[in-house]
């Protein structure tokens, strides 16, 4: 003030004016009134927010144009050497294959969780023996009487089937089978699941077994104990199950049907029973084997897609027939009668395969030039079985130069079909799988009555409406499914 010479009102009054000039200059007003400073910044962030917006919907329209646009391109041999684009292929091949492996464990946890709602039952000593459809007969008649007794639910830690004409070894029931796809069904048929410790008490899943002391059933510590055991219930042995399916297939047993066969069995023919995935993806690769022979275009049997043709011709000649001791007047042993009189019912090839679903290791073992050579060298010509000796020319002679003059290839698969697979150590009940499922295909079947093997491809061809089959009897071929046939016939061998 005294710098300035001003007095101290004058001084005070600028003093106020320059106050509020700097004041204006923070915070200056628009003739309304209103501060302008806060209203461009709320209009400045508005626009940085639109300005932001429009720049995420032109990244995204940007997105859309090129995934529309560009093409991500699979490399190509061009890219590498053979050797390394084979190497890399494989390693694809390799991991989808891990990926796939492991959604279908996770698929196949899920539906074998057991239910606490319904009981199980296990089958009676955990296994099944002889042949693959006998022991499917008997696992179909555990099956019946699991539902008529009331169980939703079957053990899958007591299925397992053997191996008997190969390793003699047993294999697990999830090992071969589409468990998954079988439960699918519930409840016209019963689940298959796993062990639970609470559940199943009464069941020692490391013996695959029934905790039993001095004729009593118990739980894992010794208590509760029963004379029967509920926990999970047990079945009747095998050669019971097989009886009664055996009259139930004939129209009788104590399975209620009014004499037809049971709802829940027609659906395991018509597919709810269907080979494990991987059994299936080695079915349809040997299909494909007969399109680069001269066949149709699309070789997929398994998922009844336009399957190729061919005719399916069981002849059950192997050395265990010829001393089967049931049913003599129904058979023919010698394997080049079965083939003239197929070649006499067409006398042009109704198709250009023909497969042979056969033992052949079975056949070989008796009726080899090797075998021949040993017995005579050791003095046992008695010994030979010629008429083995006879068919396995006769098969190789087909196999070899094909039927109808060589206009028609014969072509089998069974357990050498195997070889190099996961299911190369059970070759005799999966190879017996692999040759079924191929052989129900066929567009024309024939077959034999004293075979079951023959009467399960026969009862499944029937319940897919594949009616062209064909029986062979000692005078020549005859037809197995008459028009007008309401049910297949039963076996009565």
């Amino acid at each position: 003030r005294k710098s300035t010479g001003h007095s101290a009102t004058e001084f005070g009054n600028k003093f106020r004016l320059f106050r509020n000039d700097k004041a204006m200059a923070r915070s200056p007003t628009l003739f309304t009134g209103t501060p302008l400073g806060g209203r461009i910044k709320f209009w400045t962030a508005a626009l940085v927010g639109v300005l932001m917006i429009l720049q995420f919907i032109n990244f995204l329209m940007l997105l859309q144009y090129h995934m529309e646009t560009v093409t991500i391109r699979t490399p190509s041999k061009a890219d590498f050497s053979e050797e390394e684009f084979l190497k890399r292929h494989e390693e694809i091949q390799k991991l989808s294959e891990m990926k796939r492996e492991k959604q279908e464990e996770q698929e196949q946890e899920a539906s074998t969780t057991p239910f606490s709602n319904t009981t199980t039952i296990a089958m009676k000593d955990s296994h099944f023996y002889s042949g693959f459809r006998n022991q499917i007969m008997a696992f179909t008649s555990l099956v019946l009487w699991a539902l008529k007794d009331g169980h939703g639910q079957i053990l899958l830690e007591s299925l397992y089937e053997k191996d008997t004409y190969g390793s003699n070894r047993l294999v697990p029931f999830t090992r071969l089978w589409d468990v998954p796809h079988w439960n699918s069904h519930y409840p016209n048929l019963p689940r298959l699941v796993d062990s639970d410790p609470v559940i199943h008490e009464q069941w020692d899943s490391e013996r695959r077994n029934f905790y039993w002391a001095d004729g009593k059933v118990m739980d894992k510590n010794g208590n509760n104990k029963a004379d029967t055991a509920t926990k999970p219930y047990v079945s009747r042995k095998q050669h019971h199950l097989f009886d009664n399916y055996a009259r139930h297939a004939r129209g009788t047993g104590p399975f209620d049907t009014n004499g037809k066969r049971h709802p829940s069995e027609i659906l395991m023919f018509q597919g709810a029973m269907r080979p494990h995935p991987k059994i299936r993806k080695i079915i349809d690769g040997l299909l494909a084997t007969l399109q680069t022979e001269g066949g149709a275009e699309v070789p997929t049997n398994t998922n009844q897609n336009t399957p190729i043709e061919y005719l399916t011709l069981h002849a059950r000649i192997e050395p265990d027939m010829q001393r089967h001791p049931v049913c003599r007047d129904k058979k023919v042993l010698n394997l080049q009668d079965i083939l003239d009189w197929t070649e006499a019912k067409w006398p042009d090839p109704p198709f250009q395969h023909i497969f042979m679903p056969i033992n052949r290791q079975y056949l070989e073992k008796e009726g080899s030039q090797e075998t021949v050579e040993y017995l005579q060298n050791n003095n046992k010509e008695d010994k030979i079985n010629w008429i083995a000796v006879e068919n396995l020319k006769v098969l190789n002679k087909a196999r070899d130069k094909g039927l109808w003059n060589g206009r028609v290839k014969v072509f089998e698969f069974g357990a050498n079909a195997l070889n190099g697979t996961e299911f190369a150590d059970r070759p005799s009940i999966t190879g017996s799988m692999v040759n079924f499922f191929i052989a129900i295909g066929g567009t024309i079947f024939i077959g034999t009555e004293i075979s079951t093997y023959s009467f399960d491809i026969l009862n499944t061809r029937f319940f897919r409406n594949r009616m062209e089959n064909y029986k062979y009897l000692p005078d020549g071929l005859h037809d197995w499914t008459p028009p007008g046939l309401e049910s297949p016939p039963g076996f009565g061998c």
